[in-house]
């Protein structure tokens, strides 16, 4: 059964009502038509292209009813039954199936899914050729409409009527989808990242932060397993993992919840500074600073690294409340220059700056571990990258066991771990649930989720990238098998998730790692705070004691 519209659904179909008529006024008489040239349609565009196929027809429908009951919404502040049923008044009365033509067009299931994986280009095309057979629907219906109640003159055949309600406006109407498509694409993208409106089939996920009871109850056994705070079996994660187990709603449901009880609506953020680039002799099928690959990336030595400008940069970050700042370098191990040279520099952060700091060097001996403890690192990063099982088919020149050797020898030395993995790299479902748990044993405390960006030139460069409900459905699992540990959004995330990327903290994230990567570009930071403020998470600025709580 249908559900009743919702007072926002009721408060968005008024306020694009009021746009269309506001639009309507804007009209101007033309001597060779009786039609005058009007901004109107503009209105019927961007219904069409903002809001869902039923909103949208509903709108438009609602539009024409206060025109026939006599309010004066038509252009030139017409209103009644004489100005919506003369001869003009086919081409209003289209209105609802142009809109509908637009939405369905935009909005359909499949397009909504790969929309933001799709070429701007091709969205553009697309997009036009929607607003091109709206116009054509409004030219038909209007010439139809205007022959059957003319008695005389041109207007008194089909051909008559289109020479007076089409010929004459194709270079407006023209220039009108244009102006449409250019401008409010992009603000189509902007409110689909952030569910400000009524975009998409009903199959899609609302990211907005809900604050749920944590004494919500679902109907599938498992989930409430996890809901009362048990350990959910290997078992039981793979077949809520499994797209045809359980809807995907359920789980995010369960996993949003969950992850307010731990962590409220507060989201932290952390940054990194890139201290050595490329020539890594590492042959990690993902990554572009192989020197296995041949990749375009320019390396930076640790020698250059230049000491003033990295204390700046930690000093404007923690500024714009950033909590932990990681010193990242390529390459399995440093030479002892090397290290004594980042060992320096975090020195330097210790004493001259508040900001949290973390550190991913590769390899580690206790005797580094201890130094860089002692130097004011708190957080050490250190992917397994995949599950055990797949890892030999990702990496060959170390093993999933060196990384589990400086796991512990960082655990040892007394430095909290990060430490996730990337999804998306050719492995199975099962063994994403394998990295979870294998995560879990490790005991770690704060996990990046990575999602593949395929490099030209990598072995990973034709990678298929994984659709959105996939993403989102692993990402609430990892929650579930993870409840109170942080889930750190890390690269990737855009090129995958694209409009979409806003739903994955309602499906358990509750960090985020802000500004660029190590050789792609992220966000920028002030429109990464706005965007996550405007779907209800309360950005955790940085404190004086941070470095004692760094991302919890």
């Amino acid at each position: 059964m249908k559900k009743s519209l919702t007072a926002r659904e009721l408060s968005i179909i008024g306020i694009f009502t009021a746009m269309t008529a506001v639009l309507a006024q804007i009209a101007i008489p033309l001597p060779f038509t009786p039609i005058p040239f009007s901004l109107g349609m503009v209105g019927v565009y961007i219904t069409g292209m903002l809001l869902k196929p039923g909103n949208a027809v509903l709108t438009q429908v609602c539009y024409l009813c206060l025109g026939a009951v006599g309010v004066p919404v038509f252009g030139n502040f017409r209103g009644g039954f004489g100005a919506l049923f003369g001869p003009t008044g086919g081409c209003l009365m289209v209105y609802p199936v142009m809109a509908a033509i637009i939405s369905l067009t935009l909005n359909s299931t499949k397009s909504q899914q790969a929309e933001y994986k799709q070429s701007k280009q091709l969205l553009y095309l697309k997009t036009s050729i929607a607003l091109c057979l709206a116009i054509c629907t409004e030219y038909l219906g209007g010439a139809i409409w205007l022959t059957a109640t003319s008695t005389a003159g041109a207007a008194n055949t089909l051909y008559g009527s289109l020479t007076l309600v089409c010929f004459p406006f194709i270079p407006f109407d023209i220039i009108k989808i244009v102006l449409c498509v250019t401008a409010m694409l992009p603000f189509r993208a902007r409110l689909m990242s952030t569910n400000m409106l009524l975009l998409g089939d009903n199959r899609s996920i609302t990211p907005q932060i809900q604050k749920n009871s944590v004494g919500e109850k679902v109907s599938n056994p498992v989930l409430e397993k996890a809901l009362d705070g048990q350990s959910l079996t290997v078992e039981e994660a793979n077949t809520l993992i499994d797209p045809k187990s359980t809807p995907l709603d359920e789980i995010m449901q369960t996993a949003n919840t969950i992850t307010r009880r731990h962590f409220g609506n507060e989201i932290s953020m952390c940054a990194i500074y890139a201290a050595k680039v490329g020539r890594c002799s590492g042959d990690c099928a993902f990554c572009a600073q192989s020197a296995h690959h041949d990749c375009d990336v320019w390396p930076i030595e640790v020698s250059a690294l230049n000491g003033d400008e990295i204390i700046e940069n930690a000093k404007e970050l923690w500024r714009l409340g950033v909590s932990s700042y990681s010193l990242v370098t390529s390459g399995e191990e440093l030479t002892d220059a090397e290290f004594d040279r980042i060992l320096h520099i975090f020195q330097r952060l210790n004493s001259e700056t508040e900001i949290g700091l973390c550190a991913s060097l590769g390899s580690l001996t206790l005797k580094r571990a201890v130094q860089l403890k002692d130097a004011g690192v708190t957080r050490y990063h250190h992917n397994i990258e995949t599950s055990r099982s797949y890892f030999p088919q990702i990496c060959s020149t170390h093993s999933y066991d060196d990384k589990i050797s400086t796991l512990n020898i960082v655990r040892q030395a007394g430095m909290d771990i990060c430490c996730g993995g990337i999804i998306a790299m050719g492995e199975t479902l099962e063994q994403r649930v394998e990295m979870a748990f294998a995560l879990k044993e490790l005991d770690v405390d704060c996990i990046p989720i990575n999602i593949l960006n395929p490099i030209c030139g990598t072995r990973l460069e034709h990678q298929k990238p994984l659709d959105t409900y996939e993403i989102l459905r692993t990402i609430a699992v990892f929650r579930l098998i993870l409840p109170d540990k942080v889930l750190k959004f890390a690269g990737g995330r855009e090129k995958a998730l694209g409009g979409d990327e806003y739903k994955g903290y309602s499906a358990g994230i509750n960090s985020i790692l802000v500004g660029n990567y190590l050789t792609t570009s992220g966000k920028d930071f002030n429109q990464e705070v706005h965007n996550l403020e405007a779907i209800g998470l309360a950005v955790k600025y940085a404190q004086k004691d941070m470095r004692k709580t760094v991302d919890n």
